[in-house]
């Protein structure tokens, strides 16, 4: 992947993370329910050299990965979507994805992820997950809305406990 990939959307343009984002991830992050059901940053060092580490494993090496969300017009960071590809998983890749508090519920992350859904299948993907916390009601919403299904699966390698919803293209 180039490290200058992005894809614009009506209302997003996604790239690539930089490290200067680092300050306005933590932003992110820190928000209001924001970790309630995800795993949050490492300690700022720590965080600097996982992201060092992610751009060249990554960005430098695949077309997948995790890719920050701004604001199409202010350019600020309102969030972070993508895929991981897991190789412990049956198959698929993964699906994730964060938007900002005050930025849920106007659609975003349904335009956003659609978009990278779409590309993903330029590439030959076809096969899609999310996991997500049965208490994650705005995600559970928004994998609906972009077609996937609840596998009835509860999945308890992590954190919290957490349904698998799976997309076939």
């Amino acid at each position: 992947m180039r490290e200058d990939w992005f894809l614009d959307t009506e209302r997003c343009h996604v790239r690539c993370l930089e490290l200067s984002d680092l300050d306005a991830l933590y932003e992110l992050y820190g928000g209001e329910g924001i970790c309630d059901f995800i795993t949050p940053l490492y300690d700022r060092e720590k965080e600097a050299e996982y992201q060092r580490q992610y751009r060249k494993q990554v960005y430098e090496t695949s077309d997948l990965g995790m890719w920050v969300v701004l604001d199409k017009w202010s350019k600020v960071l309102i969030g972070r979507c993508g895929f991981a590809y897991r190789p412990d998983e049956d198959s698929g890749i993964e699906l994730g994805y964060i938007i900002r508090k005050d930025r849920q519920n106007q659609g975003l992350a349904k335009e956003v992820c659609g978009a990278l859904l779409e590309y993903a299948c330029s590439l030959g993907y076809r096969d899609f997950y999310c996991r997500i916390n049965p208490q994650n009601k705005p995600s559970r919403r928004v994998a609906e809305a972009l077609g996937f299904e609840n596998t009835g699966e509860v999945r308890e390698d992590s954190i919290l406990p957490e349904e698998v919803w799976r997309l076939l293209v």
